[in-house]
């Protein structure tokens, strides 16, 4: 009787045991690639390794940075229409990130999220783009501020587009399709799913719109209009393929998120139309962190929701150290995933040993 107990006792802590390992292993463990990260083969061959040496098993890739494309608009079929042009480094290439991607990720046995900006539209700086750049040839479909000057691209984030006009919508959409029908990638990630500030969103189109609806608060119906987009883009890509995951990049401070940015994304989760939210959890401050994680945590959706950290450092002070801690803080919270900003970062301070042994659990 006292060896079958053992046995049992025995049987009942290996089952445990595989139950969380293969719980730790399902989890994301992710990281943006920038367009500097994908621009050629060898880039692309030296990241994925790495990666995969650190633990990490999905690559968030650029596929859109402002108004340009990492891919080949319209590749196979141009069923949505796609014009825009290709991003300045690869102008006068052939090359195709995105499906080189899509194949060597495969390989590797990594997952590939396609990386899309959305109503971003410029950096702070216009001197690669070309006169076929939708900045230029939509330039009306700016954003305004409350005092009726356009938001202009020296702005810190660069310009953006209006997320209330029709038009603009349609356009977008048509660009998230147009990859979704294209490319054989696992998700897509929505990012700038937002306004860029409380101050913009008064584009005198837009205005009329608001003017001419039953809204009677204007912030509410700027949080609508990107609450609608996002449940457009998750429906028209699940129509496409079901099986794509769907996400957003979002601030992880709720209240700037939903008051400052319009991006609600808690109703988001709650009405299922996100897969998952991906918490631009970029403060430094160890104390910040915990503070949106906990507040996170009280929705009660730890699976959908994977908490990005930063990993870059302009000023020489952010230490491996406090990078592995803010993993640990992450994991002990058991959310669906970490992910981390960005693969360019980690490569030039070096965070390699650091995101390793984080997603190693030491």
């Amino acid at each position: 009787m006292v060896s079958k107990f053992f046995l049992k006792k025995g049987e009942f802590f290996l089952l445990f045991f595989l139950f969380a390992f293969s719980c730790l292993c399902g989890t994301e463990k992710a990281v943006w690639a920038t367009p500097w990260d994908i621009q050629d083969k060898q880039s692309i061959d030296q990241m994925l390794q790495k990666a995969a040496d650190c633990g990490i098993n999905t690559i968030i890739a650029e596929a859109r940075y402002r108004g340009d494309a990492l891919y080949f608009p319209n590749k196979y079929s141009s069923a949505y229409a796609n014009d825009e042009p290709r991003h300045y480094n690869l102008a006068d290439d052939d090359f195709d990130p995105l499906e080189y991607l899509s194949i060597a990720c495969k390989e590797k046995n990594l997952k590939l999220i396609a990386w899309l900006t959305t109503f971003v539209i410029t950096s702070s700086n216009v001197e690669n783009i070309g006169l076929e750049h939708p900045y230029l040839r939509h330039n009306y479909w700016i954003t305004y501020d409350k005092y009726g000057k356009r938001m202009p691209h020296t702005s810190q984030e660069g310009a953006f587009f209006d997320p209330a006009i029709p038009e603009v919508q349609e356009y977008l959409y048509n660009i998230y399709m147009d990859v979704v029908s294209n490319y054989k990638i696992d998700g897509i990630q929505m990012d700038y799913i937002r306004y860029p500030s409380k101050e913009y969103g008064y584009n005198p189109q837009a205005k009329a719109i608001f003017e001419q609806s039953d809204y009677t608060d204007f912030q509410e119906f700027k949080r609508d209009n990107i609450t609608n987009f996002v449940e457009k883009i998750y429906h028209g890509a699940k129509n496409i393929n079901p099986q794509i995951e769907v996400s957003t990049a979002v601030f992880a401070n709720y209240d700037d998120a939903y008051y400052t940015r319009s991006q609600d994304w808690k109703a988001w989760l709650d009405e299922g139309i996100v897969d998952k939210v991906y918490l631009m959890a970029y403060a430094k401050e160890h104390e910040i962190i915990e503070k949106q994680l906990d507040f996170a945590a009280s929705l009660g959706q730890n699976e959908k929701i994977v908490v990005g950290l930063r990993t870059w450092d302009e000023k020489n002070s952010y230490t491996g150290g406090e990078i592995l801690a803010k993993i640990r803080l992450a994991l002990d919270k058991n959310f669906g995933g970490i992910a981390f900003f960005s693969y360019y970062g980690i490569k030039t301070r070096n965070y390699y040993w650091f995101i390793k042994r984080g997603l190693n659990g030491k």
